[in-house]
């Protein structure tokens, strides 16, 4: 993480000189790793004990990366004892699991643990009121996955893109405008939050009133990703998703008596082929489905892009006054932030036929939970995998 900011004069902001860019991101409180110990090719030498690890600790969550190093040195599998899930953190091993969606299933809607059993009457009462869960894009495995995502590419097209691009721009400048003068900016809440909430808003032709609502339902939709929740938040989860619901669902029935010049229009009346060939109009739950999964990716995974975008560019200031004097690295840059910071960390698997792994049995209903954030850090395709190298060779060869 970034080192403290120096005190400054009232009224000024630190510049990008006054970031400590030398503290190595770690975390109090993370067994035993010594940061500034690398071997020959500048790899982390790790010493955790992944006995007792637990992805879901609040410090481990924090820095995932000394045990993310920690699991790669062990192997290109690793069970985890306490869910019986294994874990891919190797870039190879990877690859042929994610090739692999014969044996590999992207279906992991049984991967997740049950909830408790206090919830279970109240939270059927909740999604009762909705609409049936369907697999569409992320959680369904090609052929089904390439018709539907032949579908929204059709919604959403190039001129829609094109013309979004314009919008996108002055949303950005909006926020930056708003920032103070006089003052530190919390880039968080004044940028990174925001700005994808108001695209996504715009490009489902959402009220401004309810960009809020966008934003909440996103993170209602993902929060038992990753994370271990009360039995009162997993309630409050689940009246989100269904708020969402009966909102798009409204829409939806708006968009067929009124239709507009928008995504959800396109959408509504776009043609989809089943598996037989016959050709029909998607239904309200295979619509929300691919909307909600636009909220996520929209949200989830941007924000974090710019927020761990920006924090490694605070600890590589010549790399900041680069790009501020020449656009053209930009890209370059992104990649290399993409690889570093995995927006999305890791997604499941679930084994759907008996198969050996890396000289492993797995049989039928394992499951396996691919990490994106360890992969993209792994030192058998990356040199230095802990320096941030916009110019390195494999620049675009993360997950």
């Amino acid at each position: 993480m970034p080192g403290p900011i120096p005190e400054t004069s009232p009224g000024r902001s630190p510049s990008i000189e006054q970031i400590d860019p030398g503290v190595h991101p770690t975390r109090d409180g993370i067994p035993p790793i010594a940061y500034g110990s690398y071997n020959a090719r500048g790899h982390p030498m790790t010493t955790i004990d992944l006995t007792n690890y637990d992805p879901m600790d609040r410090d481990v969550q924090q820095c995932p990366f000394a045990h993310y190093a920690a699991l790669r040195e062990q192997g290109p599998l690793f069970r985890h004892e306490q869910t019986g899930m294994y874990f891919v953190s190797r870039l190879d091993t990877m690859r042929v699991v994610l090739r692999d969606t014969d044996t590999f299933s992207s279906k992991f809607s049984s991967a997740g643990t049950a909830p408790p059993a206090e919830v279970m009457a109240q939270l059927s009462d909740i999604t009762r009121q909705g609409v049936r869960r369907v697999d569409t894009m992320l959680t369904i495995d090609p052929p089904a996955h390439t018709r539907y995502r032949k579908t929204v590419a059709a919604a959403f097209n190039v001129r829609r893109i094109q013309a979004l691009a314009p919008r996108i721009r002055e949303l950005a400048d909006e926020l930056i405008d708003a920032f103070p003068l006089d003052g530190p900016v919390d880039y968080m809440h004044a940028f990174a939050i925001p700005l994808p909430v108001r695209v996504i808003s715009h490009m489902l032709n959402v009220p401004p009133e309810r960009e809020a609502d966008i934003k909440r339902w996103s993170d209602d939709a993902v929060a038992a990703l990753g994370a271990r929740l009360t039995p009162e938040r997993i309630l409050e989860a689940a009246r989100g998703v269904l708020d969402s619901q009966l909102f798009f669902l409204a829409q939806f029935a708006d968009r067929r008596e009124n239709p507009r010049d928008d995504f959800l229009t396109d959408l509504v009346g776009a043609s989809f082929e089943d598996a037989d060939g016959t050709i029909r109009q998607l239904d309200d739950a295979e619509m929300f489905s691919i909307v909600q999964q636009l909220m996520v990716a929209g949200n989830e995974t941007t924000t974090k892009l710019f927020t761990e975008g920006m924090k490694l560019l605070l600890e590589n200031p010549p790399w900041w006054h680069r790009i501020t004097n020449d656009a053209s690295l930009i890209p370059a840059v992104v990649e290399e932030s993409l690889r570093m910071a995995s927006p999305n960390q890791g997604l499941f698997r679930v084994v759907t036929r008996p198969t050996v792994l890396e000289g492993i049995q797995l049989n039928k209903g394992d499951r396996l939970w691919v990490m994106f954030g360890a992969a993209n850090r792994d030192e058998r395709f990356f040199d230095h995998p802990e320096q941030f190298d916009p110019e390195r060779d494999n620049l675009s060869q993360h997950i």
